[in-house]
């Protein structure tokens, strides 16, 4: 019989996310509980990466606008109002996907779960 595997992958996105904000942007964020969080309303910027291989699945990151904006003008030095467009703010969100799923990728892998990620 095969044996049980066990993935912690919300400690590893986490994780990630964290040091992401912190390396990239220098921006300080920490998880919450689900009850102390409240979403947002208003419009949404999403980008998702999948999985293949042993691990089958998808990462998705998805912000709300106006944060999505304070991320992009930190990645980038710059002052939200110096963003020339959605463009910058669309090749941030999934620089920071690509960013989630090799680290998340390279810890499935280091685990014994082959993937791929596109």
């Amino acid at each position: 019989m095969d044996e049980i595997q066990v993935f912690d992958i919300k400690s590893r996105v986490v994780d990630s996310v964290i040091d992401i904000f912190d390396t990239m942007m220098s921006l300080e964020v920490a998880l919450v509980d689900e009850d102390q969080s409240a979403r947002q309303k208003g419009d949404r910027i999403a980008g998702n990466i999948s999985f293949a291989g042993d691990v089958v699945g998808m990462l998705r990151l998805e912000v709300a606008d106006n944060f999505s904006e304070i991320m992009t003008a930190e990645m980038l030095g710059m002052e939200v109002e110096d963003l020339e467009g959605k463009e910058e703010i669309k090749d941030v969100i999934l620089e920071l996907c690509n960013i989630m799923a090799g680290s998340l990728k390279s810890a499935f892998n280091d685990h014994g779960l082959p993937c791929v990620i596109s």
